[in-house]
């Protein structure tokens, strides 16, 4: 499921960027077309789709997170444990989708200043 759902993410983004122009001139009138466009390339755009894209990952995979912990704990009181087996896999998934997410807002270096902050305090 969340490589479905990463992948149609990818889609969604590779499109906004290769049809960035296309876009624009749909929004905007012709005469205010080169005034919208003005200061945005192809790099700044992506950055803004990326940065949507891992936002609406965390948005999603948070709002999910406090069923997968229940499903986790009220499979392993009550259910069998294949049951248990799959409630492991949707938080597992959850978990991943909230992490691209991270990646996806904060980068590489982003992620790695914040563990460097985290271990100096």
């Amino acid at each position: 499921m969340i490589a479905l759902t990463l992948g149609l993410y990818g889609l969604i983004a590779r499109y906004l960027i290769t049809r960035a122009d296309a876009i624009a001139c749909r929004l905007y009138p012709e005469e205010d077309t080169q005034t919208a466009i003005v200061g945005l390339d192809k790099d700044a755009l992506l950055a803004i789709a990326l940065i949507a894209i891992g936002v609406l990952c965390m948005i999603r995979g948070l709002t999910e997170l406090p069923g997968g912990i229940f499903s986790v704990t009220w499979y392993a009181k009550y259910r069998s444990p294949e049951d248990l087996r799959r409630s492991w896999g949707g938080l597992l998934s959850v978990v991943l989708e909230i992490g691209v997410g991270f990646y996806l807002v904060l980068g590489k270096h982003g992620i790695i200043r914040a563990i460097e902050y985290l271990r100096s305090r």
